[in-house]
């Protein structure tokens, strides 16, 4: 295939080029998925996956885009010639790297250069691959590359030429088959690449021997491609080729040998994972061509799994599972052996070792589900019918095996006390139903595998746990409406239910004739404690009135890192995740109010997983938990202060209906389900607008104070935070600005109308402790920061302070007050030094704070409540503080005062003779601050009492009082 146009500047910069390949690949796979859309090619849906590939340099990935992309390059196949058909522009812009040193020295160029070849070669006409034989030097150059993409997409495309040329030839006529080419040319070349192979190993020359090594196995399996396509009974002999088919053999032998020495010896990691490659690619043809093919396969096997055994490399395993599953592949008989070593390989894992679980089950799914596996379909990479090379018998799934495969694992693995079995069990179902979603020999097992996968929710790892939900959602998928409803109804009672719930469940199943068995239904699997997790998307799903969605949570619910790793990912959870999404819109409105509670819960896995279900219901930016890792670290429920900045229209969107399952859930009876309801009221106040709160605000502080005085140590932490969040929000939005604004006084007077009359009739008066104390305390910052806002509320806060300094007074001062002669304390000091901590006190300062917002309105209302102190307080600081609240207002607020001055000295003038000398001397001087605001009548008869009470009275300390009032009058 020679070029036809002229480079333009720039073309050989590797940077412009893969962006100019990228590009034109992009819109190939897209006008492809359009075509097939409007077509009907495909019954696919796109889905997030296929549609990240727009835009993704990647592999194909899915049937879909493998289908996309052969539609386009089909579609430019106009004309009966290739060279004259736009797919010839195509492969010259593809093929450019080639041609070019600065692209070709580019790994990144140039890898991406041979994957568009090879998906040109594999989907498009065989025309095209015939056009690319007579480059297949270039293909061989890269034989010794570095770059471990370049070497495999390079092998891969000579053999798909190799196999294309020899099948196009040969299926015309024998007459038209290059004898010279196949037995002299080809036969040459392979006899060389088995020359570098059997040479002595060398550490210079490990990349020439690597390419080799795999150049061996992947044209040797193209050219047997072509063989048995060309038909099965037909030996090279026949074809006219027998100096093609000597060297085949001989290179099957040389390969069979460096295996077995490889599992016997130390082999560089290259080499051995490069020989494992070659094997497998020649077994998947079944050793076509040798007499004892089976027996060839089996001394394969062995040779592959001693290579397993004898190594820790991670490469060379991963080499090592696929070669076992091709040769699976290759010969059905062997996968009884396969299974077998699998079975007995998984108790040398450890817990940690996950990534072995996931290449092991894709290697099941390749082996057993065969041509029905999404995987063997998308990696077919030869633009030849697979039924023509292995017949439509050999295309089928493996089902001896399967049934083999399924027994052992719900019979055994799944239920042994090896944690690593209950791993492999979970890992390898998932698999098959992920991997062979439509394998009908997979149907009879669904009631079992369900049986068997919800007995791993509860397993104590959390990768078996998770594993096994998202597995329960793919085998729900699979299975018809009846078999739907009795797994739903299963896993219900399974976990969520009573006994009496159990029974009712078991007899509608029974009654509907149940394919589930028996013993799988109103039992809690292995006697184990149900796992919150899965328990609480039970209790989430069933709260709907929706039980089938619980599959749908399970797929969305994550709580472990590894579905985000590599192997994670080629599981396509993305593309579930998407599907399960679409399926919940509808339920949106009943799904959100639960789910943001449940992202509070107490236990950190149900947390993350019902916080990964928001996530994907609702998108990245709505993060129930933005401060979640900082809460974490200190020990806290995680819960969010994000809405402001991303979530916030979620949120407010369903604020209502959330405030009502927050509220709800916070008088419930399980500690877990109020202790998540505080901590999710609390994340949603934070940053909440004040509108949004001030309905239900008196009902957060009545649900939050109970909390704090709960009976379990967690919620009333809990409680604590929710009451913090919610008095750093009311202080906030409380708060005068310097620019003041209509719209937000009117705000604050709404929220200070709701929580200043509920702390003071309700928090500063409790009987629990801890309300009392915190009430009191916000109270007080409220006196400091709201200014003029509280000018409506200065008598009610002032009245309830006033007595909170009797209320919250030490009980060491009670106690000395009756005991103080025996500590050699003189009555007068105990009060002097009660007075003293009544005038240091905070409260005593939120007092005199609050009087400075005194109106004439608020002072009228102020007068009545200090009279009813004066007449009938208890306690000596209480009495106290309320004299030296008026001195305070006659000092600051004189023009206040003077109105009511009479009153409030009538009121005084009847408890001067109490019988303690300091709040004797506390009353007088309230009197002398008052006495020139005094009529003089009213001042008359001020002294006229005075004289009175000195006249009347004998005891000498209450005459005094007299002495004290003239005193004060006098200053």
């Amino acid at each position: 295939m020679a070029s036809t146009t002229t480079p333009r500047l720039g073309a050989g910069n590797p940077l412009i080029y893969s962006g100019v390949v990228g590009f034109g690949r992009s819109l190939l796979l897209a006008s492809g998925m359009a075509q097939c859309k409007r077509q009907a090619a495909s019954t696919l849906e796109p889905d997030v996956v296929d549609l990240d590939a727009l835009n993704a340099f990647s592999e194909l990935a899915t049937t879909l885009q493998r289908e996309s992309m052969q539609t386009a390059l089909t579609g430019l196949f106009t004309d009966s010639s290739f060279s004259k058909s736009p797919l010839n522009l195509w492969a010259e812009v593809a093929g450019y790297a080639l041609t070019i040193p600065t692209l070709s020295d580019s790994p990144t160029a140039l890898s991406q250069s041979l994957m568009c070849i090879v998906e040109l070669l594999s989907l498009s006409p065989v025309d095209a691959s015939l056009a690319f034989f007579e480059q297949r030097q270039k293909f061989k150059a890269a034989l010794s590359a570095r770059d471990p993409l370049v070497q495999q997409r390079s092998m891969q495309a000579l053999s798909v030429v190799y196999a294309a040329k020899l099948y196009s030839d040969a299926r015309v006529s024998l007459e038209a088959v290059d004898v010279e080419l196949w037995n002299g040319q080809t036969a040459a070349y392979l006899r060389e690449l088995v020359a570098v192979v059997a040479t002595p190993v060398d550490s210079r020359t490990l990349d020439e021997r690597q390419g080799a090594i795999l150049a061996l196995g992947h044209i040797s399996h193209g050219l047997c491609v072509a063989r048995l396509a060309l038909g099965g009974n037909k030996s090279w002999s026949d074809l006219g080729l027998a100096g093609l088919g000597l060297a085949l053999e001989q290179t099957q032998v040389v390969l069979l040998e460096s295996i077995a020495t490889a599992s016997k010896t130390t082999t560089h990691p290259m080499i051995a994972s490069a020989l494992c490659v070659a094997i497998g690619e020649i077994g998947k043809t079944g050793f076509a061509g040798a007499s004892t093919a089976l027996a060839v396969a089996q001394d394969a096997m062995a040779a592959v799994v001693e290579v397993i055994k004898n190594t820790t490399d991670a490469k060379v395993q991963d080499a090592a599972y696929a070669a076992l599953a091709n040769l699976a592949l290759g010969k059905e008989e062997l996968a009884t052996g396969f299974i077998e070593f699998l079975h007995a390989s998984v108790k040398t894992a450890t817990k940690k070792q996950v990534d072995v679980h996931f290449k092991i089950g894709e290697a099941l799914a390749i082996a057993l589900g065969r041509f029905k596996c999404t995987l063997v379909g998308v990696g077919w990479i030869f633009p030849i019918d697979p039924a023509t090379v292995y017949g439509e018998s050999g295309l089928e799934a493996n089902g001896p095996a399967i049934d083999m495969l399924l027994e052992l694992v719900t019979g055994k693995m799944a239920t042994s006390p090896s944690p690593q079995d209950r791993q492999a069990a979970v890992m390898w179902i998932l698999s098959l139903v992920q991997f062979c979603p439509r394998l009908t020999a997979l149907t009879p097992w669904l009631s079992k595998l369900h049986t068997c996968l919800c007995s791993l929710l509860t397993d104590r790892d959390e990768f078996t746990q998770e594993a096994a939900s998202k597995t329960l959602g793919l085998i729900y998928d699979m299975g018809d409406a009846t078999l739907k409803d009795d797994l739903v109804y299963s896993l219900m009672s399974l976990f969520g239910g009573s006994g009496a719930q159990q029974q009712s469940v078991r007899q509608r199943i029974e009654s509907d004739e149940p394919l589930l068995e028996q013993e799988s239904l109103g039992q809690t699997p292995d006697g184990r404690a149900v796992n919150t997790t899965y328990k609480s998307i039970l209790s989430l799903a069933s709260d709907m009135q929706k039980p089938s969605l619980v599959y749908q949570f399970m797929q969305l619910a994550t709580h472990t890192a590894v579905w985000s790793s590599r192997r994670g990912a080629a599981y396509g959870f993305a593309t579930i995740i998407e599907r399960a999404r679409e399926s919940m819109q509808p339920h949106l409105k009943a799904i959100v109010p639960k789910l943001y509670r449940y992202t509070f819960d107490p236990s950190p896995q149900t947390r993350a997983a019902m916080t990964s279900i928001w996530r994907a219901l609702l998108g990245s930016g709505s993060s129930t938990s933005g401060a979640a890792t900082a809460a974490a670290a200190e020990g806290e429920t995680a819960g969010g202060s994000e809405w402001a900045a991303s979530g916030t229209s979620v949120v407010e969107t369903h604020w209502d209906a959330i405030m009502d399952e927050c509220l709800g859930s916070m008088g419930q009876r399980e500690w877990r389900v109020r202790e998540s309801g505080c901590s999710a009221l609390a994340g949603a106040v934070r940053g909440a607008k004040p509108e949004l709160v001030v309905p239900f605000l008196e009902h957060m502080w009545q649900m939050s104070f109970r909390a704090l005085d709960d009976i379990k140590g967690s919620v009333r932490d809990s409680g604590l935070k929710t009451c913090q969040a919610l008095g750093t929000a009311t202080v906030a939005w409380c708060t005068p600005r310097d620019v003041r604004e209509a719209a937000r006084d009117a705000q604050a007077l709404a929220v200070l109308g709701v929580v200043v009359p509920f702390l003071v009739d309700s928090g500063v008066v409790s009987d629990a402790e801890d309300v009392r104390g915190f009430s009191l305390g916000l109270l007080l910052k409220l006196c400091r920061s709201s200014g003029t806002y509280l000018s409506a509320s200065v008598p009610a806060i002032a009245e309830r302070l006033l007595e909170s300094l009797s209320n919250m007074e030490s009980q060491t001062a009670n106690y000395l007050t009756f005991h103080a002669e025996s500590h050699d304390i003189t009555v007068d000091q105990l009060e002097a030094a009660r007075l003293h901590a009544v005038k240091a006190s905070p409260i005593m300062q939120g007092i005199e704070l609050v009087l400075e917002q005194l109106t004439p309105e608020s002072m009228a209302e102020l007068v009545p409540r200090l009279q009813a102190i004066v007449r009938r307080g208890l306690g000596l600081p209480t009495r106290a503080g309320c004299a030296r609240a008026i001195v305070f207002m006659c000092v600051k607020r004189a023009d206040l005062v003077r109105p009511h001055a009479a009153a409030l000295v009538k009121a005084i003038s009847g408890s001067l003779t109490e019988s303690s000398a300091v709040q004797r001397q506390a009353w007088a001087a309230s009197i002398g601050y008052m006495a020139p605001m005094l009529s003089p009548a009213m001042f008359r008869n001020l002294l006229k009492h005075v004289e009175k009470t000195y006249v009347d009275k004998y005891d000498e300390d209450l005459r005094s009082v007299c002495g004290m009032v003239l005193e004060q009058l006098a200053l």
